[in-house]
C-alpha cells in the first residue's frame, strides 16, 4: 500500500478512536458541559481536516459559520474551567486554542509569510505542543479514570494527522 493509503487509515482510525471516546464520555461524565465541548471540539477537528486538505471550499460562508460556533462552544468551556479553579483543564485547552490559531494563520497567511515568521510560527507551536504532552502525562499519571489519558492521546494523535495535512499543503503550495 501507498502512503497515501496507509494515512488515510491511520487518519480514519484515530478519528473513529476519538469519537468513540467522545460518545464513552457521556456514560462515565454524564453532564451537558461536558458533552457540549466535546462536540465543540469535535467539530472544530472536523473543520481543520476540511480546511487542511480540500483544494477548494466550496461553502466558505458556511465553514466561517461552523469554525465560529466551534470556537464559542470551546471558550464557554474553557470559561467553566476558569470559573471552577481547574488549571489543567484551563492550561490543556488553553494551548490547544492557541494552536488552533496559529494553524490558522499557518492556512490564510500561507503566501505572505516569510523564514522568521515561519521559524516563529513552529517555535511557538514546539512550545505548545510540549505543554500539552505534559497535560497528557499528567492526565495518564493521575487519571480519575482510563478515558481521561486516552482522550489526551487521541487528541494528540488526531492534531498530528492535521499537521501532516499541513506539511503536505504546504509542500503543494511550493510546488505550484
Amino acid at each position: 500500500m501507498k502512503w497515501g493509503t496507509w494515512f488515510r487509515l491511520f487518519k480514519i482510525c484515530t478519528y473513529a478512536s476519538l469519537g468513540s471516546t467522545s460518545l464513552l464520555f457521556i456514560f462515565f461524565k454524564p453532564t451537558l458541559s461536558a458533552f457540549i465541548e466535546s462536540m465543540g471540539w469535535l467539530m472544530l477537528l472536523a473543520l481543520l481536516e476540511y480546511e487542511t486538505t480540500a483544494t477548494k471550499w466550496k461553502h466558505p460562508k458556511m465553514l466561517g459559520y461552523c469554525t465560529l460556533l466551534s470556537y464559542a462552544i470551546i471558550f464557554y468551556a474553557l470559561y467553566n474551567y476558569i470559573r471552577e479553579y481547574q488549571t489543567l483543564d484551563i492550561v490543556n485547552c488553553s494551548s490547544w486554542l492557541c494552536v488552533c490559531f496559529v494553524l490558522a494563520a499557518e492556512l490564510y497567511w500561507h503566501h505572505s509569510r516569510n523564514f522568521t515568521q515561519n521559524i516563529l510560527m513552529y517555535s511557538v507551536k514546539s512550545l505548545l505542543y510540549s505543554i500539552i504532552i505534559v497535560c497528557a502525562v499528567l492526565w495518564t499519571i493521575e487519571a480519575t479514570t482510563w478515558l481521561d489519558a486516552l482522550d489526551a492521546w487521541l487528541w494528540i494523535l488526531c492534531f498530528f494527522a492535521i499537521e501532516l495535512n499541513m506539511v503536505h499543503k504546504n509542500h503543494s503550495y511550493n510546488r505550484a
